[in-house]
């Protein structure tokens, strides 16, 4: 039935029925999300994204500067703790949407790739580490963008899918490897798998241990002090 808010006395239903006066949402919400000034971002069925001022009840779709529809359908939706929120189109495109900080209005640009190759990637993540480094994961490798929007790109040729960050690491997960990232001496450190399998899922368990799920062949342990792997699955744990 849409999108609805509770706020502890009475509910407030936006939906597209015509006899709604909020009705400018699809029924079918496929992503919500809060940004740090307390806006609601959705994605509805139709693949488009509004940001809802539940103070005010104000819906703004996400258009292009001139007030025009944008043409792209939004494949994900990332808020990030900074404010910013950033959607991957399913043309394999990225856009970046900034909150005025003190105006709260929006206002948004396309993100091109630094280097030959501009667009085109498939993007799995976007994450913001504590430094406020946004991070994008895709079939064309990772590229980090500092909070003066510099951005350089690694490992073009690796598919790199997860991540996760400690007070020590950042780790990601890719295609047959983990790739270390030392935030204080600010280098990477490839850890090969002794599978092959691409790393979908990563969680940090302890100073240094890490799990993550291998697509189609269970999950594993790495032990980054003592290079220490383990692997479970239902030919290794039947």
């Amino acid at each position: 039935d849409g999108l609805n808010k509770f706020d502890g006395y009475n509910f407030t239903i936006y939906n597209s029925k015509p006899q709604k006066k909020k009705s400018g949402l699809s029924n079918r919400i496929l992503t919500i999300r809060e940004d740090k000034w307390g806006y609601i971002w959705v994605k509805t069925y139709d693949e488009i994204v509004y940001r809802v001022n539940p103070s005010t009840e104000e819906l703004q779709q996400v258009v292009n500067p001139d007030g025009s529809v944008l043409e792209e359908k939004i494949d994900e939706m990332y808020v990030l703790s900074s404010g910013k929120v950033w959607l991957s189109t399913f043309g394999h495109e990225l856009l970046v949407v900034h909150t005025d900080a003190e105006t709260h209005a929006l206002s948004f640009e396309r993100f091109s790739y630094p280097g030959k190759k501009q667009q085109g990637r498939n993007t799995y993540q976007v994450v913001e580490d504590s430094q406020k480094t946004t991070w994008i994961l895709s079939d064309g490798g990772l590229c980090a963008i500092d909070s003066l929007g510099k951005s350089v790109c690694y490992f073009e040729s690796l598919p790199v899918y997860s991540m996760v960050e400690n007070t020590r690491r950042i780790v990601f997960g890719a295609k047959d490897q983990l790739i270390l990232y030392d935030k204080q001496n600010m280098n990477f450190m490839q850890a090969q798998l002794p599978v092959s399998g691409n790393v979908r899922l990563i969680n940090a368990v302890g100073a240094g241990k890490y799990v993550f799920t291998i697509e189609g062949k269970g999950f594993m342990t790495y032990d980054a002090a003592r290079e220490e792997w383990k692997h479970y699955s239902t030919a290794t744990h039947p």
